[in-house]
């Protein structure tokens, strides 16, 4: 507890070396500054250190910190397996600004807030943390940000984090303006409530851009982002594949009393039980632009889309492949007033489906029963094959319905069923938009300038003309399958570009982003590090039928399941990606050493030689059905062996060992009874397990005795060599000199 106004530092010599351990007694550590009367001098830095297995009946399990207004920095950390009863499992930090960078929570759990940390704080700031298999009751599974004046997130990992009974199961956030710029990773995250992946709310401005929600899940809404802001909301260039909520948005949900736009993002592989199967939008202001939305579905309306509103406007989007069991396979909008209005303009909404007859692509519902008028409904230069207005298909209900300019003809996508929603050039969409669209975007889904003809194109993406005929092709593979967890691993990608088409390829240049936490070992020439975790290696012209190879090596000890790593490829404005997975899988491994009580043996004499066998395991995990098989020597006789050992053929022992767990080692004996003749005994042993073997073999020297079969000798009589030749003795001559008579080889598979 301090007691002045003074700046506090803990600096460790590195997580994993430097470690504070709870052993599920007590809280690991605490800092308070709540007595200081004026604490806002204050600095409190904690940098790479371990806290972990702390326990606490109160707040915070691993680092508790509690101040009024100091300045709290949380550096190269690693907070593990701690639990407590109230907030923050791993950690919980009271201070004015919080900044955590590159810091660790894995495994912690709490029955309140924040299963890996909680923060109150007026400015927060996280940037390249990972936090995995974090668990809370209340709301946010990794992380809770209470009561923030801002909160910014970047380059951050949130794996398997899960709230049990509430809000956010990765994140739940608090704060007045919240934005997540760039490069966040939600992965499998899971809510008992709303937020699969991030629940953030009462916020005035929020800004999500340029992440990724994949496999999150929410029991109620928004099965990867609920997002409520009071202002502005901006949701753009994300993509959300495969999460799945209970109600409504099964990639997202966002609600706001302003506007709340959504540009050039991608749902995908998404699924609600209600309402909007890739995303809901309930706003004053609601606007859809340059969105892909492609095999998403829904339970009641909108299985691509949902939006409800005083204003709705979709421009521009493409929903293809879509389908609900109720009303609108790609679009349904909710107009609640008969003053409210849909914009819809430059769509393409084609190829959905629905249950209900005639619903396939875009349904609204205008009709409010208690009045004879419609809601307003703009419907022009769209691609859509069914609209159905509940207003035109109600007694008594007077549609006011404007459209014109639609059409239903197919399209023309490069490959929607591959996921390649490019207009080919014979696109009845390209031209056909509306230049006066409201809202309508500056550019298209690819960042491409939104009218490169006499109108803009229908869809997210403008047609950008013919394919130029240079075609370079990438690949990407590594020298290594799979690596093992926590432990530094070695990984050398290699990247092969190679020009297929028919004519020179121009400004050809390669950007690698490499996985989170890599450091890089080696180089191409012709690649730099243009910016922590990027790689560039600029080509040039690449001549048609020419390839190039780069190689990028990296170190890396990984906390997630998988390590991706993505390329791309620009030339001739055209850019191309691939993406290799690495999974982190645990590797066993048995090591095996042989020796024996004796160094030599007399020719011609019965000797008894006993072997021992000494095996252990010293990989990453369990090895499961282990056998060890010793090769006995020619001409000898097994007289005992360890338990689980026999002999099966002649010659061969195998001992069955079963399990062995991490670090465990076991010791066998084999005793044979032999009479050499030969110049050496040579015994090999090998263990097998899946996934490899290790073999090692013994040589034992055969000294004096008679010379069967005559031979050469050296000197009187004395140190013979039996049936070596004249060669074999020379060869051996210098050995004899040094003293050396015995040796041994050690392989290993």
């Amino acid at each position: 507890v301090a007691s002045e106004n003074s700046s506090i530092s803990l600096l460790g010599a590195g997580a994993g070396l430097t470690i504070l351990e709870g052993e599920n007694l007590d809280r690991v550590l605490i800092i308070d500054t709540n007595s200081v009367t004026d604490d806002s001098d204050t600095e409190i830095k904690i940098k790479s250190l371990t806290l972990q297995n702390g326990n606490s009946t109160r707040a915070a399990g691993g680092l508790n910190i509690i101040s009024k207004s100091a300045t709290v920095n949380l550096e190269n950390c690693e907070i593990q397996n701690n639990s407590a009863s109230s907030s923050g499992g791993g950690a919980s930090i009271i201070g004015k600004s919080v900044m955590i960078m590159t810091c660790k929570f894995t495994n912690n759990a709490t029955a309140s807030l924040g299963g890996g940390v909680f923060i109150d704080a007026a400015t927060v700031t996280l940037n390249g943390n990972t936090v995995i298999n974090n668990a809370s009751a209340g709301p946010g599974g990794g992380i809770n940000i209470f009561n923030a004046e801002s909160a910014a997130l970047s380059d951050n990992t949130f794996e398997n984090n899960t709230s049990t009974a509430s809000d956010g199961g990765a994140a739940s956030i608090h704060a007045d303006n919240v934005t997540l710029p760039r490069n966040n990773t939600f992965i499998s995250n899971s809510a008992q409530n709303n937020g699969g992946a991030i629940f953030i709310t009462e916020a005035l401005n929020a800004n999500l851009t340029h992440n990724l929600f994949q496999n999150n899940s929410a029991n109620e809404i928004g099965g990867g982002v609920y997002l409520k802001a009071s202002s502005q909301i901006t949701v753009s260039n994300n993509t959300l594949d495969g999460n799945g909520s209970g109600l409504d948005g099964g990639g997202s949900y966002t609600q706001g009393d302003g506007n709340v736009n959504l540009n050039a993002n991608l749902f995908m592989n998404n699924i609600s039980n209600r309402n909007g199967g890739g995303a809901c939008v309930d706003s004053n202001n609601g606007i859809l632009t340059n969105n892909i939305f492609l095999n998403n579905g829904s339970i009641n309306s909108g299985g691509a889309a949902y939006m409800l509103g005083a204003v709705s406007n979709a421009i521009n989007n493409t929903m293809i492949l879509n389908s609900t069991a109720g009303n609108g396979g790609g679009l349904a909008v909710g107009l609640v007033n008969e003053t409210d209005a849909a914009n819809i303009y430059n769509n393409i909404i084609f190829n959905n489906t629905s249950q209900t007859r005639g619903h396939d692509d875009i349904f609204v519902d205008d009709d409010k029963r208690f009045s004879q008028l419609g809601s307003f409904v703009n419907l022009f230069n769209n691609d859509f094959s069914e609209f159905v207005s509940s207003c035109e298909n109600t007694l008594g209900c007077s549609p006011r319905i404007n459209r014109g300019n639609n059409i239903s003809s197919d399209p023309q996508f490069v490959d929607s069923q591959a996921g390649d929603v490019h207009l080919m050039e014979n696109s009845p969409a390209i031209d056909a938009g509306d230049a006066n669209a409201p809202d309508i975007p500056p550019a298209d889904f690819d960042e491409h300038p939104r009218i490169q003809g006499p109108a803009p194109d229908m869809g997210a993406l403008e047609f950008a003309g013919p394919v130029p005929p240079a075609d370079v092709s990438i690949e990407k593979t590594s020298n290594v399958v799979s690596i093992p967890p926590k432990r530094e691993s070695e990984i050398t990608y290699t990247i092969r570009i190679e020009n297929v088409g028919e004519e020179d390829a121009t400004e050809v240049s390669i950007v690698d982003n490499l996985p989170q936490g890599s450091t890089i070992g080696g180089l191409t020439p012709g690649c730099t590090e243009t910016q922590p975790g990027r790689v560039n290696c600029e080509v040039g012209t690449l001549f048609t039928g020419e390839q190039r190879m780069f190689e990028i090596t990296v170190t890396i000890t990984p906390d997630t399941q998988t390590i991706i790593n993505q390329a791309i490829i620009n030339f001739d404005n055209t850019v191309k990606m691939t993406s290799l997975t690495i999974p982190v899988v645990s590797t066993p491994n048995v090591s095996i050493e042989k020796s024996s009580n004796v160094s030599t043996v007399r020719r011609g004499r019965p000797s008894q030689i006993t072997y021992t066998i000494r095996i252990e395991s010293d990989g990453d995990g369990e090895a499961q059905d282990v056998v060890v098989t010793d090769y006995l020597p020619d001409g000898s006789t097994l007289v005992g062996a360890s338990e689980g050992c026999s002999e099966g053929e002649s010659g061969v022992v195998e001992c069955e060992i079963g399990s062995l767990p991490d670090g465990e080692e076991r010791n066998l004996e084999i005793t044979l009874e032999i009479t050499p003749q030969a110049a050496t005994i040579i015994n090999q042993a090998t263990v097998e397990f899946p996934g490899g073997q290790n073999s090692d073999y013994l040589t034992i020297d055969v000294t004096g005795g008679g010379s069967p079969g005559g031979g050469c000798s050296l000197g009187s009589g004395r140190g013979e060599f039996g049936s070596l030749s004249m060669i074999g003795v020379i060869l051996l001559f210098p050995l004899l000199l040094t003293g050396l008579r015995f040796f041994r080889r050690k392989t290993s598979g």
